[in-house]
């Protein structure tokens, strides 16, 4: 797959659980993509957002959770490329993952809080 895995989670929290999707800490995450980390990098262009790494594994993001909730609240856009074959898995052309939500750890937000986005690359 050419994309990303996305993982929204609390700085400072120490996810334990294998994978990081599955932790209680972890608010959302979802498939992207190629171009679907562009919303991070314009909230970093705008100085919403801070990069702290950028090598796809992972390509990690901070930034308040009052400037990250209105992108929660999007639906990832339907991927832009041809279809992707690999080994073992197939991708067509306009695939979207709809983003998975703990509302459980979404409740425990605050407007303040610093947030972690971490973009994994899947290629």
């Amino acid at each position: 797959m050419l994309g990303f895995l996305i993982i929204v989670y609390p700085e400072g929290a120490k996810l334990t659980k294998l994978p990081q999707i599955q932790d209680p800490e972890t608010v959302a995450h979802w498939l992207v993509g190629y171009s679907g980390i562009d919303w991070l990098e314009d909230m970093v262009k705008t100085g919403l957002a801070t990069c702290l790494n950028s090598s796809g594994y992972p390509c990690q993001y901070r930034m308040l959770w009052k400037d990250l909730l209105p992108e929660l609240l999007i639906q990832p856009k339907p991927h832009r490329g041809p279809p992707v074959i690999g080994e073992g898995y197939a991708m067509e052309s306009g695939w979207t993952d709809p983003k998975k939500i703990n509302r459980e750890a979404l409740a425990r937000r605050q407007s303040d809080d610093w947030m972690i986005v971490d973009a994994w690359d899947q290629s």
